[in-house]
């Protein structure tokens, strides 16, 4: 994930007077926090956006939404707030688009008490064990999701994928030793398992284990040099870790280059803008 410096001040919000200028700061506030992976921080500004209604409300409900299902991988949160902003906006250009979403968050729900019937007759399915820990994990139960892939994992100790998404579930609950272990078990089973070198990766740099991060972002770009994500994390490394300028831009730039429309693309630029 790539750190970027925040341009946008809390304390700049006492500068706001009126509602409609507090709501557009609190907005740049919250897009600042994303954009630096801060999640939790950007709902809390959004939260305060949804409960002065109107307008901007229901953006912002339908923006926790959004960070909820795409980077904190909380399904069950997700369609909390995608069922609030149907609410306010019930005939929206992409109620339609919501609405299929809620309903298949819905099936997933029956899915799994399915899955936990199935498991009761029959306890040594693998794939069983392993589609409900699935399920659990886009709902956001990942202790429960944890026990799921581990009951996999106990019968079938060669699934790679199994590995990397008990890994995951460690990684959201912020467990990294256990983690590190289980993306590390992916890659012995799989060598090219290019995002558990990623998630690796990312790992070690939010410990400051820089050279170790470096080591396994490039051994990404080794298996495919078309990686883009690996070059973001590395021009995060050089940028915000070892303040490497020179590497940082390139790195970026390949980022770029490689996803133009990325989900980082706009602050890589800012950067890019802001230090060349």
């Amino acid at each position: 994930m790539p750190e970027f410096k925040i341009p946008f001040r809390a304390r700049t919000l006492r500068h706001f007077r009126s509602t409609s200028c507090l709501k557009q700061a609190r907005l740049k506030l919250a897009e600042a926090y994303e954009g630096l992976g801060r999640y939790d921080a950007a709902i809390r500004e959004l939260e305060k956006i949804a409960g002065a209604g109107g307008d901007e409300g229901a953006a912002a409900v339908k923006e926790m939404a959004r960070i909820h299902e795409t980077f904190k991988g909380d399904s069950a949160k997700a369609m909390t707030y995608y069922k609030k902003y149907l609410e306010t906006k019930p005939k929206s250009a992409d109620a339609r688009e919501i609405e299929k979403k809620v309903k298949e968050a819905e099936k997933e729900k029956e899915q799994v008490g399915e899955y936990r019937k199935k498991l009761a007759k029959k306890p040594s399915s693998v794939s069983d064990h392993y589609n409900l820990a699935v399920l659990l994990q886009r709902q956001g139960k990942y202790r429960e999701a944890i026990d799921a892939y581990r009951r996999a994992i106990a019968i079938e100790p060669g699934n790679a994928q199994a590995h990397f998404n008990l890994g995951y579930c460690y990684d959201r609950l912020r467990m990294s030793e256990e983690a590190i272990a289980e993306y590390r078990a992916a890659i012995q089973v799989k060598p090219d398992y290019l995002k558990a070198y990623s998630n690796l990766a990312a790992i070690y740099k939010q410990k400051r284990w820089y050279g170790k991060a470096i080591a396994m972002f490039r051994k990404a770009i080794e298996i495919d040099p078309n990686y883009a994500h690996a070059h973001l994390g590395l021009g995060a490394v050089y940028a915000e870790g070892l303040h490497d300028r020179q590497k940082a831009v390139h790195h970026y730039t390949q980022y770029l280059r490689l996803n133009p429309q990325g989900p980082f693309a706009p602050q890589v630029r800012a950067w890019l803008g802001g230090r060349r």
